[in-house]
Protein backbone atom coordinates (compact mmCIF):
# COMPACT_ATOMS: atom_id res chain seq x y z
CA UNK A 1 0.00 0.00 0.00
CA UNK A 2 3.28 2.22 -0.06
CA UNK A 3 3.88 5.22 2.32
CA UNK A 4 1.12 7.75 2.60
CA UNK A 5 3.73 10.21 3.17
CA UNK A 6 4.60 9.93 6.47
CA UNK A 7 7.43 12.45 7.72
CA UNK A 8 9.70 12.30 10.94
CA UNK A 9 8.45 15.71 12.97
CA UNK A 10 8.60 15.35 16.49
CA UNK A 11 7.10 18.82 17.00
CA UNK A 12 3.53 18.26 15.32
CA UNK A 13 3.23 15.20 16.80
CA UNK A 14 3.65 16.32 20.46
CA UNK A 15 1.57 19.34 19.04
CA UNK A 16 -0.97 16.70 18.05
CA UNK A 17 -0.69 14.83 21.68
CA UNK A 18 -1.58 18.05 23.64
CA UNK A 19 -4.32 18.67 21.33
CA UNK A 20 -5.33 15.08 22.33
CA UNK A 21 -5.22 15.51 25.78
CA UNK A 22 -1.85 14.04 26.38
CA UNK A 23 0.75 17.69 26.50
CA UNK A 24 2.96 15.65 28.71
CA UNK A 25 2.47 12.06 26.59
CA UNK A 26 1.35 9.15 28.22
CA UNK A 27 2.77 5.19 27.87
CA UNK A 28 1.75 2.24 26.60
CA UNK A 29 2.97 -1.47 26.41
CA UNK A 30 3.75 -3.86 22.95
CA UNK A 31 3.56 -7.59 23.15
CA UNK A 32 5.82 -9.02 20.47
CA UNK A 33 7.80 -11.45 19.64
CA UNK A 34 11.39 -11.96 19.56
CA UNK A 35 11.59 -10.91 15.12
CA UNK A 36 10.15 -7.67 16.04
CA UNK A 37 12.24 -6.63 19.07
CA UNK A 38 14.87 -4.89 16.94
CA UNK A 39 12.40 -2.60 14.79
CA UNK A 40 10.12 -2.23 17.70
CA UNK A 41 13.51 -0.41 19.55
CA UNK A 42 13.93 1.84 17.06
CA UNK A 43 10.13 2.66 17.33
CA UNK A 44 10.45 3.35 20.92
CA UNK A 45 13.18 5.93 20.76
CA UNK A 46 11.22 7.63 18.01
CA UNK A 47 8.34 7.98 20.90
CA UNK A 48 10.42 9.12 23.83
CA UNK A 49 11.32 11.93 21.87
CA UNK A 50 7.98 12.91 21.78
CA UNK A 51 7.52 12.12 25.67
CA UNK A 52 5.75 8.77 25.10
CA UNK A 53 7.24 5.75 26.82
CA UNK A 54 6.75 2.23 25.00
CA UNK A 55 7.44 -0.81 27.20
CA UNK A 56 8.26 -4.07 24.56
CA UNK A 57 6.28 -7.06 26.19
CA UNK A 58 8.44 -9.75 24.60
CA UNK A 59 6.92 -13.06 25.22
CA UNK A 60 7.54 -16.70 23.45
CA UNK A 61 6.11 -16.72 19.80
CA UNK A 62 3.47 -19.05 20.60
CA UNK A 63 2.53 -17.58 23.51
CA UNK A 64 2.33 -13.84 21.20
CA UNK A 65 -0.17 -15.67 18.95
CA UNK A 66 -2.27 -17.24 22.13
CA UNK A 67 -2.21 -13.52 23.93
CA UNK A 68 -3.04 -11.89 20.54
CA UNK A 69 -5.30 -14.13 18.47
CA UNK A 70 -7.82 -13.82 22.01
CA UNK A 71 -6.96 -10.06 22.48
CA UNK A 72 -5.49 -10.46 25.69
CA UNK A 73 -3.12 -7.75 25.19
CA UNK A 74 -2.68 -4.90 27.02
CA UNK A 75 -2.46 -2.23 25.07
CA UNK A 76 -0.91 -2.87 21.89
CA UNK A 77 0.81 -6.11 19.85
CA UNK A 78 2.66 -6.48 17.07
CA UNK A 79 0.74 -7.98 13.72
CA UNK A 80 2.45 -9.88 10.99
CA UNK A 81 0.49 -8.36 7.86
CA UNK A 82 3.10 -7.87 5.97
CA UNK A 83 3.14 -10.36 2.37
CA UNK A 84 -0.55 -9.94 1.74
CA UNK A 85 -2.85 -8.38 -0.96
CA UNK A 86 -4.72 -5.39 0.28
CA UNK A 87 -7.96 -6.97 -0.14
CA UNK A 88 -6.85 -9.85 2.00
CA UNK A 89 -5.74 -7.36 4.65
CA UNK A 90 -9.37 -5.65 5.13
CA UNK A 91 -10.63 -9.00 5.35
CA UNK A 92 -8.88 -9.21 8.48
CA UNK A 93 -9.78 -5.48 9.74
CA UNK A 94 -13.49 -5.35 8.71
CA UNK A 95 -14.69 -7.67 12.02
CA UNK A 96 -13.11 -6.97 15.65
CA UNK A 97 -13.70 -10.65 16.23
CA UNK A 98 -11.05 -11.48 13.71
CA UNK A 99 -8.46 -13.21 14.87
CA UNK A 100 -6.15 -11.41 12.88
CA UNK A 101 -7.52 -7.28 14.25
CA UNK A 102 -5.43 -7.17 17.01
CA UNK A 103 -6.87 -3.69 17.52
CA UNK A 104 -10.16 -5.29 17.99
CA UNK A 105 -11.37 -2.20 16.25
CA UNK A 106 -15.01 -2.51 14.72
CA UNK A 107 -15.45 0.36 12.06
CA UNK A 108 -18.82 0.49 10.08
CA UNK A 109 -17.49 2.63 7.56
CA UNK A 110 -14.92 -0.11 7.05
CA UNK A 111 -17.39 -2.88 6.90
CA UNK A 112 -19.66 -0.44 4.35
CA UNK A 113 -16.39 0.15 1.88
CA UNK A 114 -15.09 -3.50 2.02
CA UNK A 115 -18.99 -4.65 1.01
CA UNK A 116 -18.76 -2.26 -2.24
CA UNK A 117 -14.88 -2.69 -2.59
CA UNK A 118 -16.14 -6.82 -2.82
CA UNK A 119 -19.35 -5.36 -5.06
CA UNK A 120 -17.17 -3.56 -7.98
CA UNK A 121 -15.82 -5.16 -10.86
CA UNK A 122 -14.23 -2.32 -12.46
CA UNK A 123 -10.81 -2.49 -11.16
CA UNK A 124 -9.74 1.29 -11.80
CA UNK A 125 -13.25 2.09 -9.64
CA UNK A 126 -11.96 -0.42 -6.82
CA UNK A 127 -8.71 0.81 -6.64
CA UNK A 128 -10.47 4.33 -6.08
CA UNK A 129 -12.25 2.80 -3.03
CA UNK A 130 -9.64 1.05 -1.74
CA UNK A 131 -7.41 4.15 -1.82
CA UNK A 132 -10.23 6.35 0.05
CA UNK A 133 -10.56 3.38 2.57
CA UNK A 134 -6.64 3.50 3.02
CA UNK A 135 -6.38 7.22 3.71
CA UNK A 136 -9.27 6.70 6.00
CA UNK A 137 -7.38 3.96 8.24
CA UNK A 138 -4.16 5.77 8.34
CA UNK A 139 -5.78 8.57 9.53
CA UNK A 140 -7.39 7.03 12.49
CA UNK A 141 -3.84 5.19 13.03
CA UNK A 142 -5.31 1.65 14.65
CA UNK A 143 -2.25 0.11 12.96
CA UNK A 144 1.23 1.33 12.96
CA UNK A 145 2.77 0.15 9.77
CA UNK A 146 6.16 -1.09 10.14
CA UNK A 147 8.74 -1.48 7.43
CA UNK A 148 8.26 -5.17 5.64
CA UNK A 149 11.03 -7.09 4.99
CA UNK A 150 11.81 -8.42 1.22
CA UNK A 151 10.72 -12.38 0.89
CA UNK A 152 12.63 -14.09 -1.73
CA UNK A 153 11.10 -17.67 -2.71
CA UNK A 154 13.93 -20.19 -4.00
CA UNK A 155 12.60 -23.53 -5.82
CA UNK A 156 13.99 -26.53 -7.49
CA UNK A 157 13.89 -26.30 -11.38
CA UNK A 158 11.37 -29.28 -11.53
CA UNK A 159 9.25 -27.75 -9.24
CA UNK A 160 6.70 -26.97 -12.23
CA UNK A 161 3.31 -24.97 -11.93
CA UNK A 162 4.87 -22.44 -9.24
CA UNK A 163 7.09 -18.90 -9.67
CA UNK A 164 7.16 -17.75 -6.33
CA UNK A 165 3.81 -16.86 -5.82
CA UNK A 166 2.31 -16.21 -2.71
CA UNK A 167 -1.14 -14.97 -3.30
CA UNK A 168 -2.87 -16.41 -5.97
CA UNK A 169 -6.15 -13.92 -6.07
CA UNK A 170 -8.69 -16.92 -5.21
CA UNK A 171 -6.40 -17.87 -1.70
CA UNK A 172 -3.74 -16.61 0.39
CA UNK A 173 -0.80 -18.40 2.49
CA UNK A 174 2.33 -20.10 1.93
CA UNK A 175 0.34 -23.56 1.05
CA UNK A 176 -2.60 -22.10 -1.44
CA UNK A 177 -0.56 -21.80 -4.76
CA UNK A 178 1.27 -24.75 -4.04
CA UNK A 179 -1.61 -27.23 -4.90
CA UNK A 180 -1.51 -25.88 -8.50
CA UNK A 181 2.14 -27.13 -8.97
CA UNK A 182 3.72 -30.54 -9.58
CA UNK A 183 7.06 -32.37 -10.25
CA UNK A 184 8.70 -32.81 -13.29
CA UNK A 185 10.06 -36.31 -12.65
CA UNK A 186 12.20 -36.40 -15.48
CA UNK A 187 13.82 -32.98 -15.40
CA UNK A 188 14.57 -34.25 -11.90
CA UNK A 189 16.39 -36.99 -12.91
CA UNK A 190 18.02 -35.69 -15.33
CA UNK A 191 19.94 -33.71 -12.64
CA UNK A 192 20.97 -36.05 -10.48
CA UNK A 193 18.12 -36.13 -7.75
Amino acid sequence: MGNPGYTYNPEKARQLLAEAGYPDGFEFEVTTYQAMVDILSVCKEYFKDIGVEMTINQVEEALWWAITGGKEHKQAATAPLGGVDAYEFWEVVKDEDNYFNYTAVEDPYIQEKYVEMGNTLDLDERNKILKELVLYWFGKASYMSLPVPYQYTFWQPWLKGQSGEYVTGVETGFLGPLKYAWVDQELKKEMGH
